[in-house]
Protein backbone atom coordinates (compact mmCIF):
# COMPACT_ATOMS: atom_id res chain seq x y z
CA UNK A 1 0.00 0.00 0.00
CA UNK A 2 1.20 2.91 -1.20
CA UNK A 3 0.93 5.86 0.76
CA UNK A 4 3.23 9.04 -1.27
CA UNK A 5 -0.16 10.55 -1.88
CA UNK A 6 -0.20 11.87 2.19
CA UNK A 7 2.86 13.62 1.93
CA UNK A 8 1.05 16.56 -0.41
CA UNK A 9 -2.54 16.00 0.88
CA UNK A 10 -2.58 16.11 5.21
CA UNK A 11 -6.33 15.89 4.08
CA UNK A 12 -6.30 12.49 3.67
CA UNK A 13 -4.60 12.07 6.98
CA UNK A 14 -6.98 13.86 8.89
CA UNK A 15 -9.99 11.95 6.90
CA UNK A 16 -8.50 9.16 7.83
CA UNK A 17 -7.85 9.68 11.20
CA UNK A 18 -11.62 11.17 11.69
CA UNK A 19 -13.33 7.76 10.46
CA UNK A 20 -11.12 5.39 12.91
CA UNK A 21 -12.48 7.66 15.57
CA UNK A 22 -16.20 7.61 14.29
CA UNK A 23 -15.64 3.83 13.88
CA UNK A 24 -13.87 3.69 17.22
CA UNK A 25 -17.16 5.28 18.82
CA UNK A 26 -19.74 3.32 17.03
CA UNK A 27 -18.08 -0.12 18.00
CA UNK A 28 -18.04 1.11 21.73
CA UNK A 29 -21.73 1.99 21.24
CA UNK A 30 -22.89 -1.36 19.96
CA UNK A 31 -20.81 -3.84 21.96
CA UNK A 32 -21.87 -1.66 25.51
CA UNK A 33 -25.41 -0.95 24.44
CA UNK A 34 -25.09 2.73 25.31
CA UNK A 35 -26.52 4.92 22.65
CA UNK A 36 -23.52 6.60 21.45
CA UNK A 37 -23.91 10.11 22.38
CA UNK A 38 -24.30 9.61 26.12
CA UNK A 39 -20.62 7.59 25.62
CA UNK A 40 -19.67 11.37 25.80
CA UNK A 41 -20.86 11.23 29.84
CA UNK A 42 -18.12 8.48 30.67
CA UNK A 43 -14.67 8.82 31.55
CA UNK A 44 -14.35 12.14 32.74
CA UNK A 45 -16.85 13.51 30.05
CA UNK A 46 -19.39 14.13 32.45
CA UNK A 47 -16.83 16.41 34.43
CA UNK A 48 -16.02 18.57 31.15
CA UNK A 49 -19.51 18.92 30.06
CA UNK A 50 -20.80 20.34 33.65
CA UNK A 51 -17.96 22.31 33.70
CA UNK A 52 -18.54 23.78 30.49
CA UNK A 53 -21.90 24.28 31.80
CA UNK A 54 -20.74 26.33 33.84
CA UNK A 55 -19.44 28.82 31.52
CA UNK A 56 -19.68 32.06 31.51
CA UNK A 57 -19.19 31.90 35.29
CA UNK A 58 -15.95 29.00 35.07
CA UNK A 59 -16.73 26.78 37.89
CA UNK A 60 -19.74 28.31 39.35
CA UNK A 61 -22.87 27.70 40.30
CA UNK A 62 -22.92 23.77 39.88
CA UNK A 63 -25.94 22.95 42.04
CA UNK A 64 -28.16 25.68 40.71
CA UNK A 65 -27.41 24.32 37.35
CA UNK A 66 -27.33 20.36 38.46
CA UNK A 67 -28.49 19.82 41.77
CA UNK A 68 -28.35 16.44 41.39
CA UNK A 69 -24.28 16.73 41.14
CA UNK A 70 -23.25 14.46 44.14
CA UNK A 71 -20.06 16.23 44.58
CA UNK A 72 -18.62 19.09 46.87
CA UNK A 73 -18.83 22.47 45.26
CA UNK A 74 -15.07 22.66 44.56
CA UNK A 75 -14.65 19.29 42.96
CA UNK A 76 -14.99 20.53 39.43
CA UNK A 77 -11.98 22.75 39.91
CA UNK A 78 -9.25 19.58 39.56
CA UNK A 79 -9.91 19.58 35.67
CA UNK A 80 -8.67 22.40 33.53
CA UNK A 81 -10.69 24.52 31.73
CA UNK A 82 -9.35 25.04 28.24
CA UNK A 83 -10.87 21.54 27.07
CA UNK A 84 -14.71 22.71 28.49
CA UNK A 85 -14.63 25.81 26.70
CA UNK A 86 -13.84 24.80 23.19
CA UNK A 87 -16.92 22.61 23.92
CA UNK A 88 -18.92 25.65 25.44
CA UNK A 89 -17.73 26.99 21.45
CA UNK A 90 -19.26 24.05 19.98
CA UNK A 91 -22.26 23.44 21.67
CA UNK A 92 -23.59 27.28 20.96
CA UNK A 93 -23.44 26.38 17.40
CA UNK A 94 -24.85 22.71 17.70
CA UNK A 95 -27.13 23.26 20.87
CA UNK A 96 -26.27 20.07 21.89
CA UNK A 97 -23.13 19.16 24.67
CA UNK A 98 -23.01 15.27 24.53
CA UNK A 99 -22.65 16.03 20.48
CA UNK A 100 -19.84 18.84 20.94
CA UNK A 101 -17.74 16.83 23.64
CA UNK A 102 -17.44 13.80 20.97
CA UNK A 103 -17.11 15.92 18.00
CA UNK A 104 -14.26 18.13 19.51
CA UNK A 105 -12.70 15.31 20.87
CA UNK A 106 -12.53 13.58 17.04
CA UNK A 107 -11.83 16.44 15.04
CA UNK A 108 -8.89 17.49 17.67
CA UNK A 109 -7.40 13.89 17.69
CA UNK A 110 -7.80 14.26 14.03
CA UNK A 111 -5.83 17.68 13.89
CA UNK A 112 -3.09 16.13 15.93
CA UNK A 113 -2.22 13.69 13.67
CA UNK A 114 -2.11 16.09 10.88
CA UNK A 115 0.00 18.23 13.26
CA UNK A 116 2.27 15.46 13.88
CA UNK A 117 2.82 14.79 9.79
CA UNK A 118 3.87 18.54 9.73
CA UNK A 119 6.16 17.61 12.68
CA UNK A 120 7.33 14.59 10.63
CA UNK A 121 7.76 15.60 7.36
CA UNK A 122 10.60 18.01 8.63
CA UNK A 123 12.58 15.14 9.76
CA UNK A 124 12.15 12.16 8.68
CA UNK A 125 11.03 10.37 5.17
CA UNK A 126 8.19 8.56 6.14
CA UNK A 127 6.29 11.13 7.53
CA UNK A 128 2.93 9.33 5.65
CA UNK A 129 3.81 5.80 7.29
CA UNK A 130 4.45 7.82 11.15
CA UNK A 131 1.35 9.85 10.85
CA UNK A 132 -0.71 6.78 10.38
CA UNK A 133 0.69 4.55 12.88
CA UNK A 134 0.08 7.82 15.30
CA UNK A 135 -3.53 8.22 14.14
CA UNK A 136 -4.33 4.71 16.20
CA UNK A 137 -1.10 4.06 18.16
CA UNK A 138 -0.82 3.71 20.99
CA UNK A 139 -4.16 1.99 21.96
CA UNK A 140 -4.95 4.02 24.32
CA UNK A 141 -5.22 7.14 22.14
CA UNK A 142 -7.57 5.82 19.61
CA UNK A 143 -9.94 5.29 22.44
CA UNK A 144 -8.98 8.90 24.06
CA UNK A 145 -9.12 10.59 20.86
CA UNK A 146 -13.01 8.89 19.95
CA UNK A 147 -14.98 9.54 23.37
CA UNK A 148 -14.93 13.04 25.49
CA UNK A 149 -11.31 13.00 26.95
CA UNK A 150 -9.27 16.10 27.26
CA UNK A 151 -5.84 14.19 25.35
CA UNK A 152 -7.29 15.19 22.27
CA UNK A 153 -6.66 18.98 23.04
CA UNK A 154 -3.46 18.73 25.03
CA UNK A 155 -1.45 16.80 22.94
CA UNK A 156 -2.67 18.31 19.83
CA UNK A 157 -1.15 21.12 21.17
CA UNK A 158 2.37 19.77 22.98
CA UNK A 159 2.66 18.76 19.34
CA UNK A 160 2.30 22.49 18.43
CA UNK A 161 3.95 23.86 20.70
CA UNK A 162 7.00 22.01 20.65
CA UNK A 163 6.42 21.96 16.53
CA UNK A 164 7.15 26.06 16.77
CA UNK A 165 9.67 25.98 19.56
CA UNK A 166 12.21 23.64 17.50
CA UNK A 167 11.39 26.11 14.09
CA UNK A 168 12.90 28.81 16.70
CA UNK A 169 9.38 30.80 17.04
CA UNK A 170 9.66 32.04 20.73
CA UNK A 171 6.64 33.81 20.77
CA UNK A 172 4.18 31.47 19.02
CA UNK A 173 5.66 28.20 21.10
CA UNK A 174 5.23 30.68 24.79
CA UNK A 175 1.50 31.29 23.62
CA UNK A 176 0.81 27.63 22.55
CA UNK A 177 2.57 26.34 26.03
CA UNK A 178 0.40 28.68 27.95
CA UNK A 179 -2.83 26.83 26.38
CA UNK A 180 -1.10 23.52 26.85
CA UNK A 181 -0.64 24.74 31.03
CA UNK A 182 -4.14 25.53 31.51
CA UNK A 183 -5.43 22.41 29.14
CA UNK A 184 -4.40 19.58 31.20
CA UNK A 185 -2.63 19.57 34.83
CA UNK A 186 1.02 17.97 33.51
CA UNK A 187 1.06 20.92 31.58
CA UNK A 188 3.82 22.48 33.02
CA UNK A 189 6.35 19.90 31.73
CA UNK A 190 6.82 21.02 28.18
CA UNK A 191 8.09 24.32 29.82
CA UNK A 192 10.66 21.65 31.48
CA UNK A 193 11.47 20.40 28.14
CA UNK A 194 11.73 23.64 26.26
CA UNK A 195 14.36 24.64 28.97
CA UNK A 196 16.74 21.87 29.10
CA UNK A 197 16.64 21.28 25.20
CA UNK A 198 17.23 25.14 25.25
CA UNK A 199 20.34 24.07 27.58
CA UNK A 200 21.71 21.29 25.61
CA UNK A 201 21.80 23.36 22.29
CA UNK A 202 23.49 26.34 23.73
CA UNK A 203 24.89 25.20 27.63
CA UNK A 204 24.74 27.38 30.19
CA UNK A 205 23.99 30.68 28.56
CA UNK A 206 21.00 29.47 27.44
CA UNK A 207 19.83 29.24 31.42
CA UNK A 208 19.28 33.14 31.28
CA UNK A 209 18.04 33.46 27.47
CA UNK A 210 15.35 31.09 28.55
CA UNK A 211 13.11 33.19 30.84
CA UNK A 212 10.24 34.43 28.34
CA UNK A 213 9.17 30.66 28.71
CA UNK A 214 8.11 31.93 32.13
CA UNK A 215 5.47 33.68 30.27
CA UNK A 216 3.77 30.66 29.65
CA UNK A 217 2.62 30.75 33.10
CA UNK A 218 0.68 34.13 33.09
CA UNK A 219 -2.88 32.13 31.84
CA UNK A 220 -2.45 30.18 34.43
CA UNK A 221 -1.29 32.67 37.23
CA UNK A 222 -4.72 34.32 36.18
CA UNK A 223 -6.83 30.86 36.46
CA UNK A 224 -5.11 30.42 40.37
CA UNK A 225 -6.17 34.30 40.81
CA UNK A 226 -9.83 33.66 39.89
CA UNK A 227 -10.22 30.68 41.95
CA UNK A 228 -8.61 32.23 44.86
CA UNK A 229 -11.13 34.62 43.84
CA UNK A 230 -14.28 32.16 43.96
CA UNK A 231 -13.53 29.66 46.21
CA UNK A 232 -11.30 31.75 48.49
CA UNK A 233 -8.32 29.50 47.88
CA UNK A 234 -6.14 29.88 44.87
CA UNK A 235 -4.82 26.26 45.38
CA UNK A 236 -8.28 24.93 45.61
CA UNK A 237 -7.76 22.81 42.27
CA UNK A 238 -4.56 21.24 43.38
CA UNK A 239 -5.96 20.38 46.26
CA UNK A 240 -8.76 19.11 44.89
CA UNK A 241 -7.05 17.24 42.49
CA UNK A 242 -4.71 16.01 44.91
CA UNK A 243 -7.32 14.13 47.45
CA UNK A 244 -9.16 13.02 44.52
CA UNK A 245 -5.66 11.11 43.24
CA UNK A 246 -5.14 10.04 46.83
CA UNK A 247 -3.61 11.85 48.86
CA UNK A 248 -0.35 12.69 47.37
CA UNK A 249 1.46 13.16 43.73
CA UNK A 250 4.78 11.82 43.59
CA UNK A 251 6.09 8.55 44.93
CA UNK A 252 10.18 6.58 44.59
CA UNK A 253 9.92 5.96 40.60
CA UNK A 254 7.51 2.98 39.67
CA UNK A 255 6.54 2.46 43.04
CA UNK A 256 2.61 2.49 42.56
CA UNK A 257 3.47 1.17 39.30
CA UNK A 258 4.73 -2.22 40.41
CA UNK A 259 2.49 -2.07 43.52
CA UNK A 260 -0.88 -2.32 41.59
CA UNK A 261 1.22 -4.48 38.91
CA UNK A 262 1.44 -7.40 41.52
CA UNK A 263 -1.76 -6.75 43.12
CA UNK A 264 -3.98 -9.37 42.92
CA UNK A 265 -7.13 -7.63 42.40
CA UNK A 266 -8.09 -4.95 39.49
CA UNK A 267 -10.91 -2.50 40.25
CA UNK A 268 -11.85 -3.18 36.41
CA UNK A 269 -14.11 -6.18 35.13
CA UNK A 270 -12.36 -9.08 33.28
CA UNK A 271 -9.36 -9.29 31.28
CA UNK A 272 -7.31 -9.13 34.48
CA UNK A 273 -4.01 -9.84 32.77
CA UNK A 274 -4.43 -9.16 29.29
CA UNK A 275 -4.77 -5.54 30.94
CA UNK A 276 -1.94 -5.86 32.76
CA UNK A 277 0.27 -7.29 30.56
CA UNK A 278 -1.14 -4.19 27.92
CA UNK A 279 -0.15 -1.87 30.39
CA UNK A 280 3.35 -3.41 30.86
CA UNK A 281 3.64 -3.01 27.00
CA UNK A 282 3.38 0.35 27.05
CA UNK A 283 6.33 0.91 29.85
CA UNK A 284 8.25 -1.49 27.21
CA UNK A 285 7.62 0.60 24.16
CA UNK A 286 8.32 3.93 25.86
CA UNK A 287 11.16 2.71 28.05
CA UNK A 288 12.27 0.53 25.49
CA UNK A 289 12.79 3.40 23.10
CA UNK A 290 14.60 6.06 25.38
CA UNK A 291 16.95 3.21 26.22
CA UNK A 292 17.59 2.17 22.81
CA UNK A 293 17.57 5.69 21.56
CA UNK A 294 19.67 7.30 24.21
CA UNK A 295 23.27 5.97 23.11
CA UNK A 296 22.31 6.57 19.50
CA UNK A 297 21.41 10.76 20.38
CA UNK A 298 22.49 12.99 17.89
CA UNK A 299 21.21 16.63 17.50
CA UNK A 300 18.24 15.82 15.62
CA UNK A 301 17.12 12.83 18.02
CA UNK A 302 17.86 15.05 21.06
CA UNK A 303 14.65 17.25 21.23
CA UNK A 304 12.29 14.04 21.40
CA UNK A 305 14.54 12.22 23.99
CA UNK A 306 13.83 14.83 26.08
CA UNK A 307 10.63 15.13 25.26
CA UNK A 308 10.13 11.30 25.97
CA UNK A 309 12.45 10.94 29.15
CA UNK A 310 10.74 13.90 30.71
CA UNK A 311 7.37 12.87 30.22
CA UNK A 312 8.02 9.19 31.59
CA UNK A 313 10.21 10.20 34.06
CA UNK A 314 7.23 12.55 35.85
CA UNK A 315 4.71 9.48 34.73
CA UNK A 316 6.37 6.95 36.82
CA UNK A 317 6.81 8.85 39.74
CA UNK A 318 3.19 9.43 40.27
CA UNK A 319 1.79 7.71 43.04
CA UNK A 320 -2.47 6.48 43.53
CA UNK A 321 -4.34 4.67 42.12
CA UNK A 322 -3.83 6.09 38.66
CA UNK A 323 -0.10 5.45 38.31
CA UNK A 324 -0.66 2.07 37.07
CA UNK A 325 -3.75 1.64 35.28
CA UNK A 326 -3.46 5.34 33.71
CA UNK A 327 -0.18 5.11 32.58
CA UNK A 328 -0.75 4.65 28.75
CA UNK A 329 -3.57 7.31 29.08
CA UNK A 330 -1.04 9.75 30.70
CA UNK A 331 1.67 8.68 28.73
CA UNK A 332 -0.05 9.45 25.13
CA UNK A 333 1.58 12.94 25.06
CA UNK A 334 4.69 11.80 24.69
CA UNK A 335 3.29 9.16 22.03
CA UNK A 336 4.69 11.65 18.89
CA UNK A 337 8.30 11.89 20.44
CA UNK A 338 8.55 8.01 20.67
CA UNK A 339 6.74 7.90 17.23
CA UNK A 340 9.72 9.74 15.70
CA UNK A 341 12.62 8.18 17.32
CA UNK A 342 11.51 4.85 16.43
CA UNK A 343 10.98 6.39 12.58
CA UNK A 344 14.44 7.80 12.68
CA UNK A 345 16.11 4.91 14.29
CA UNK A 346 14.63 2.10 12.81
CA UNK A 347 12.76 3.62 8.83
CA UNK A 348 12.51 0.06 7.36
CA UNK A 349 9.43 -0.21 9.87
CA UNK A 350 7.56 2.40 8.13
CA UNK A 351 8.65 1.39 4.80
CA UNK A 352 5.39 -0.90 3.96
CA UNK A 353 2.39 1.09 5.79
CA UNK A 354 0.35 -1.53 4.93
CA UNK A 355 1.53 -3.98 7.31
CA UNK A 356 0.95 -1.41 10.25
CA UNK A 357 -2.94 -1.47 9.29
CA UNK A 358 -3.25 -5.08 9.97
CA UNK A 359 -3.08 -3.76 13.53
CA UNK A 360 -6.25 -1.47 13.66
CA UNK A 361 -8.49 -4.29 14.00
CA UNK A 362 -7.27 -5.54 16.81
CA UNK A 363 -6.55 -2.60 18.73
CA UNK A 364 -10.32 -1.32 17.64
CA UNK A 365 -11.47 -4.38 18.88
CA UNK A 366 -9.57 -4.24 22.43
CA UNK A 367 -10.73 -0.60 22.91
CA UNK A 368 -14.26 -2.05 22.92
CA UNK A 369 -13.96 -4.19 25.19
CA UNK A 370 -11.73 -2.40 27.65
CA UNK A 371 -14.17 0.97 27.11
CA UNK A 372 -17.01 -1.74 28.73
CA UNK A 373 -14.65 -2.70 31.77
CA UNK A 374 -14.40 1.36 32.03
CA UNK A 375 -18.29 2.68 31.59
CA UNK A 376 -18.66 -0.29 34.32
CA UNK A 377 -16.01 1.18 36.48
CA UNK A 378 -17.81 4.69 36.13
CA UNK A 379 -21.32 3.48 37.10
CA UNK A 380 -20.39 2.06 40.08
CA UNK A 381 -18.47 5.04 41.08
CA UNK A 382 -20.68 7.59 40.27
CA UNK A 383 -24.00 5.02 40.26
CA UNK A 384 -26.43 4.32 37.21
CA UNK A 385 -28.86 6.91 39.18
CA UNK A 386 -26.61 10.13 38.73
CA UNK A 387 -25.93 9.24 34.74
CA UNK A 388 -29.92 9.10 34.00
CA UNK A 389 -30.12 12.55 36.15
CA UNK A 390 -27.34 13.86 33.68
CA UNK A 391 -29.14 12.20 30.40
CA UNK A 392 -32.54 14.27 31.98
CA UNK A 393 -30.79 17.24 32.50
CA UNK A 394 -28.87 17.56 29.15
CA UNK A 395 -32.09 16.67 27.18
CA UNK A 396 -32.97 13.01 25.78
Amino acid sequence: MQLSVLKSKPILIFCWALLLRVLMCVVVAAVSGIAWRNLALFFDGHIYILIAKTLPKLYGDVYTIFPAFPKSANYLTGWFPLYPAVMFLADSILKDMRLSALLCAMVLSSLSVVLFYRLAKKEIDCPGAAAVLFSFFPPTWLLSGSLAFVEPLYVGLFILAMYLFLQDNSVGSIILASLVIITQKSGFLIILIMFIINCIRDGNKNIVRSWPLLLSFIPALIMQGYLGWLFHDPLVNINTHKAVFGGTYFAFPAQFFLRDLFLSGSPFQGLFWLRKITIVGALCFYAGTFVWSWPRRNAATMPYLVWLGVVLTFTLCLSGDSAFYAFPRFMAVAAPAAIMLLAKNFPWLFSRPGLILTAVPVIVVFNGVEAISQIDLASRYWGPEYFRALVYFLGR
